[in-house]
This record gives C-alpha cells, structure tokens and sequence, in this order.
C-alpha cells in the first residue's frame, strides 16, 4: 500500500491504523502514551486526509513529542488540509528540543526565495499557517534562542 507522505506501510499495519476514522481520533483515544505510535502512524499512513488532519489536531493538543512526523506531514503529504494541521500543530508545540525543530523547520519553509521543499509547502493556505506558527515559536524563543542554536547545530531533520 502506497504511504500518503514518504514510502510504504504493511497491509496489516495499514488495516490496524485505518480501523480508526476521524471521529475516533481524539485526545481522550490518545491520551496514554502507548497509543502514540498509532497515532503517529495515522498521521502519516491513514488513507484518510480528515483523519490524519485531527491526527496533527491530537498530537498538539496532548504535547505529543512527534515533532519529526509533523513536519514529514507539512512535506510530503498529498493533502492541504492535513498540511495545514500539521504546520499549526507545530506552532504549538511546547517542548523545547521539538519545538526548536519546529522553529527551525518552519523558517526554512517560510523562505519562499529559496524553496527546498515540495511545491504543496509552498502552497498560500499552508504557508499563512507556517507563518502564523512560525512567529508563535519566535515568541517562545526569543528569549533563549542562542543556547539552542549553538547546542543544536542545525540538523537534517528539516
């Protein structure tokens, strides 16, 4: 089966994550740290754009440290809406190390002169979100974004 951002997923894996529609995915559903590999699986692998638009929706709602899975989404999905979720999840992640790769993620795709991403990126729904959680992010960083940028050399996650 064809992943909807990157590769593939097993069938099973497939058939275990798409038992669970929009409606099903929740921060009550979600709430014990051991369905998170589900939930992250659902954000990236669900058939569904609606479901793994609320995935993003849940994962920032419960501080989710699955900042990575985020910014795959805003990437590769082929989805707008679920882009879009997904950029403003990140703009509302908490956590310093995620949240710093989320910063940083997002100034890079907010540069529209030098485009390093897929054109969906670019696209004017996702980048007013990417702005909008970008300065949120900048807001909680100003404060000490020197020590994050000397400790955390920028990676290639982004």
């Amino acid at each position: 089966m064809k992943h909807t951002c990157l590769s593939y997923i097993g069938k099973g894996r497939l058939a275990e994550i798409s038992q669970y529609g929009s409606g099903d995915v929740t921060s009550e559903t979600f709430a014990d740290p051991r369905t998170w590999r589900d939930l992250g699986d659902i954000l990236l692998f669900h058939p569904s754009a609606v479901t793994r638009h609320e995935a993003s929706f849940v994962i920032a709602d419960l501080q989710v440290p699955l900042a990575e899975r985020l910014i795959s989404a805003v990437k590769f999905d082929t989805s707008i809406v679920a882009k879009h979720e997904a950029a403003e999840s990140l703009g509302k992640i908490e956590d310093g190390d995620d949240a710093w790769m989320a910063y940083v993620f997002l100034q890079r795709a907010s540069d529209r002169k030098n485009r390093r991403y897929a054109r969906g990126v670019y696209h004017c729904d996702v980048q007013t979100t990417v702005r909008e959680s970008l300065e949120k992010l900048e807001g909680r960083f100003s404060v000490f974004k020197d020590r994050y940028e000397k400790r955390n050399r920028i990676g290639t996650f982004c």
